[in-house]
């Protein structure tokens, strides 16, 4: 029985034409869409779980605070009886909308609890996001707007 086998050669050369072929979908395709606006997304979300992780750890009171004027939001943490600036994002690709009642400010207490809880809503190119934290957890969820089905949050 003769037995029949890939030489390395031809194995390179199908995987190249694959690797090619891939690519060329990848980037004409959907993959890579809105990677900045997604990136800028979470570093939202994740300056505002740092604001209360700081809380928390520290046993100080940290706040959020929306600019919508300048499109820029900052962490300040409390020293005394001030708060500082900690840490601040300029919103370049995605903008804060003042969609129905704007949340100005977060505020969290020492053991990382919200004072209240709120929403935002956020935009960019065609899609609107809403960022709901909740009142007594914390919790951070976000809800893609544009969808006809209903929110999906993510």
């Amino acid at each position: 029985m003769k037995k029949r086998a890939f030489t390395l050669l031809e194995m390179v050369v199908v995987l190249a034409i694959l690797a090619t072929v891939i690519g060329i979908v990848a980037l004409k395709g959907q993959l890579f869409k809105n990677f900045h606006e997604r990136k800028e997304l979470k570093n939202i979300v994740q300056l505002i779980e740092t604001g209360k992780k700081i809380a928390v750890s520290g046993n100080i009171r940290t706040q959020v605070v929306f600019d919508y004027d300048r499109q820029k939001i900052t962490l300040f943490q409390m020293q005394e009886v001030v708060f500082i600036p900690y840490d601040s994002i300029e919103l370049e690709k995605v903008k804060l909308s003042r969609h129905k009642t704007p949340l100005e400010t977060l505020d969290f207490t020492e053991n990382g609890t919200p004072v209240k809880g709120g929403t935002f809503f956020l935009k960019f190119s065609d899609k609107n996001f809403k960022i709901t934290i909740r009142p007594v957890t914390g919790k951070v969820s976000i809800y893609d707007e544009t969808t006809t089905e209903g929110a999906n949050s993510r």
